[in-house]
């Protein structure tokens, strides 16, 4: 009898397809737990989470879901995901180039058409922009638990704290989980099966109880800009001045140990800032900041939030004068939260109405806004603002949603704006005119530097006011240049 002959190619194929396999399960390790006594439960936080991640479905699964239903939703999250904050996207797997593969998928049907589909997977590529790159250190790739190892500058020091620290399991010797936003990069891997408690303010909980069905007895609300005792440890929240709901912790052990974790911050210095005013009192005196660094590179000194918004708003005004009031679709990108205070400016200047969806109504009115009862409405009939996520600002998506809005009327056309301080790598200047970065037939395309992050010089600033004895940089590899200009900061007494 002949055995038929394996060749070469098929070791290789499935070495690859074994590797893929590997990075995949590593991935998904932050949510599934190891334990058989505890599968059903994190079963089911994996599948809702992976469903609000890629819209998947809005409803709650009613019944066990089988092994290949969370599978393919674990799948789906992985090669679909769409993170909220705007430096963040997940590149699911790499193969030894760095370049972006497709994971193992299984071919049905006659030789021929197996033929033909691995071609097709073959030659399909992943559109996915960098990931969002986290200071590495050996603890990361360490095991506990089941679990990759909770890295330090996600721990305050001589404390049982945590900040943004959800992906790794119960911890050991962690009594308090601080949850600095409601941002995925941050609050990954929390569900309502999360065995800690969770600790942040009252906007953040009312966003883990909506979207996550967190319950409200796990989730201890810290109230704002007020001292309190949590496990012996004196504790204060400031407005991080990011999106709404987040949240700088200042931890107190003594007075000559004093702990400060930005979170993701915006920095703005302005006469009246009232996050200045506060940290006032512990310059000089911080033993460690953990400072949000996404954007500590000299490329990126974009402006302040209002000097974009007083251009975008000219743009507006302009294009609106140009063309009339009512034949214009103002179309502007957001995350689950963030981007509020760009979109609800040209409402009032506009005096329109901003339509979004119900999941995005829902949202918005955990803020407690008078400005959201305004102007915002779940029906379309009078808007001229539209709300969308981030990734939709593309011409075919805008002109499909012009065609879906008209009704009785005609939009003659339709503006997108996408505001992400990446763009001030294109050389974003506050004394030019804004110019279009797309423009095809009636639909035009934006991209301003509206960033939620502190900018390079925010950062310098910042530092050089607070005087901290050491920084720990949580966002970025290149940990050695970012160090340098530190050090340089910590020199100059700030201006």
């Amino acid at each position: 009898m002949n055995k038929r002959k394996t060749s070469p190619a098929f070791f290789s194929r499935n070495a690859k397809r074994s590797k893929h396999q590997s990075s995949l399960d590593s991935f998904l390790s932050c949510n599934v737990s190891k334990s058989r006594t505890n599968t059903k439960t994190y079963k089911e936080d994996a599948i809702k989470t992976s469903s609000k991640i890629v819209n998947l479905s809005s409803e709650e699964e009613t019944e066990e879901p089988n092994e290949s239903f969370i599978r393919d939703a674990k799948q789906s999250a992985v090669l679909n995901l769409k993170e909220e904050d705007e430096e963040i996207s997940f590149s699911p797997i790499e193969d030894n180039t760095g370049n972006c593969v497709s994971p193992e998928v299984s071919f049905e049907g006659s030789p021929e058409k197996k033929r033909v589909a691995r071609a097709q997977t073959k030659n399909r590529s992943l559109s996915v922009s960098k990931p969002k790159q986290y200071k590495i250190s050996k603890d990361v790739t360490s095991i506990e638990n089941g679990y990759k190892k909770c890295p330090y500058f996600k721990r305050i020091p001589n404390t049982s704290f945590v900040v943004d620290a959800f992906s790794y399991g119960a911890i050991p010797k962690v009594n308090g989980y601080f949850l600095s936003h409601f941002h995925y990069d941050h609050y990954m891997g929390l569900g309502k099966h999360f065995p800690g408690k969770i600790y942040c303010n009252e906007v953040t909980a009312k966003l883990c109880e909506l979207k996550l069905n967190v319950s409200r007895s796990k989730l201890k609300v810290l109230p704002m800009d007020e001292a309190l005792f949590v496990d012996g440890v004196e504790v204060t929240v400031l407005d991080a001045n990011h999106c709404p709901g987040s949240s700088m912790f200042i931890f107190k052990l003594s007075d000559p140990e004093i702990y400060v974790h930005t979170g993701d911050f915006r920095a703005s210095r302005q006469e009246d800032n009232e996050m200045w005013s506060k940290l006032k009192p512990f310059r000089s005196k911080i033993t460690k900041l953990f400072l949000d660094t996404t954007y500590l590179n000299p490329t990126y000194c974009f402006p302040d939030q209002d000097a974009v918004i007083g251009k975008v708003e000219t743009l507006v005004l302009s294009i609106v004068e140009k063309f009339g009031k009512d034949n214009v679709l103002f179309v502007f990108g957001s995350y689950t939260i963030g981007k509020e205070r760009l979109f609800l400016r040209m409402a009032k200047v506009l005096d329109s109405k901003i339509y979004v969806d119900k999941p995005k109504f829902d949202i918005l009115t955990c803020f407690g806004w008078p400005e959201v009862t305004k102007y915002v409405e779940l029906k379309s009939k009078t808007a001229t603002i539209v709300v969308k996520q981030m990734q939709e600002i593309k011409v075919d998506n805008l002109r499909h949603l012009c065609a879906k809005m008209t009704g009785s009327r005609r939009f003659s056309h339709v503006v997108g704006f996408i505001p992400t301080g990446w763009s001030q790598s294109s050389g974003f200047s506050l004394e030019n005119d804004l110019k279009p970065t797309t423009v095809q037939g009636n639909v035009s395309i934006y991209s301003v530097p509206y960033s939620e992050h502190s900018s390079f010089e925010e950062l310098r600033n910042f530092v050089q006011f607070v005087k901290p004895k050491e920084v720990v940089t949580t966002v970025g590899r290149n940990i050695q240049e970012m160090q340098s200009y530190i050090k340089q900061w910590l020199k100059t007494d700030l201006h």
